[in-house]
Parts: structure tokens; C-alpha cells; sequence
């Protein structure tokens, strides 16, 4: 019999045995048929990664206002974050002129009107029992804006 020759449902039924026995080979979990049990599936798998990007709101009014000078070389500030209920460290190492800047944004629109976020990859510690490092670390302030008087909150 030719190719051309076969009926849709033998082709489907041709499909679903070749997927049944390359599941089943591999023990993936991969639905036979709409009617039909699932093969085993892996609960549980790792990833390795050489760091993690994360994003840490803050309040602004939390954040120090002397760690650089207003004037002058800011230098590299470092800020420790240490995460409430465990013993996680991480040190974060900023750009001075970023942590100036957005120290100049939270005076301008006020703490209660910006939204602070501290970026960066989180590394592990360099030796046994050192601390994590926020890696390439800097704030984005976000300016809240303002709902218009006389509407309510939706």
C-alpha cells in the first residue's frame, strides 16, 4: 500500500504508538490519547546557574541618607542585606553616582511618592561560609503617579 493510500486515522494511530514507545523508553510523561493514562513523570529536576537577577523592593524612607557624600567622589557604597526570619546575607556594592541620584529622586518627589528597587545577580559566597554578593547592584526609583481628585479607587 502507498503512502497516499492510508486513511487518517492509521496515520494517527501509526503517530500515537511511536510516541507511546518513545515515552515509555524514556519515561516522560506524554498523553497517549485524550482517553487515555499518562506515562510516569520526573517530579523533580536541577538547574544549575551561575547566579540569580533579583529585584528587591524597599522602602524608601529605609534607606540611609549619609552612606555618600552629596558632593564629591561618591565612591562605591556597600549596603548589607540581610533577609528577616533567616540567616541569608548579601552584600550589595553600588555605583555612588546611582545612589546619589536616588537619593536626589526620593528628596524631590518625597518617600511616600516613589517606589525603590534594588537590582542586581545574586552570587554565591566565594569561600565556604562567606557572604552572597549582589553582583553588578543599583536602584530604580519609580515616581508614583498621582490619582486624579475627585476619583475613586477602582
Amino acid at each position: 500500500m502507498r503512502f497516499a493510500e492510508h486513511k487518517q486515522s492509521d496515520m494517527v494511530d501509526l503517530v500515537d504508538d511511536a510516541l507511546a514507545a518513545y515515552a515509555k523508553a524514556r519515561d516522560y510523561r506524554v498523553p497517549l490519547r485524550s482517553d487515555q493514562e499518562y506515562c510516569p513523570v520526573m517530579k523533580h529536576a536541577t538547574i544549575r546557574v551561575p547566579g540569580l537577577k533579583v529585584a528587591v523592593p524597599l522602602p524608601a524612607d529605609a534607606i540611609p541618607r549619609d552612606l555618600v557624600p552629596m558632593e564629591g567622589p561618591a565612591g562605591e557604597p556597600v549596603i548589607e542585606l540581610v533577609l528577616e526570619g533567616g540567616s541569608l546575607t548579601a552584600l550589595a556594592k553600588l555605583n555612588g553616582k546611582n545612589y546619589r541620584k536616588m537619593l536626589k529622586n526620593i528628596a524631590e518627589h518625597g518617600a511616600g511618592n516613589v517606589a525603590v528597587v534594588l537590582q542586581g545577580v545574586l552570587r554565591p559566597p566565594a569561600a565556604q561560609g562567606g557572604t552572597f554578593v549582589l553582583e553588578g547592584a543599583g536602584f530604580q526609583v519609580n515616581i508614583k503617579t498621582p490619582r486624579p481628585t475627585g476619583q475613586a479607587p477602582q
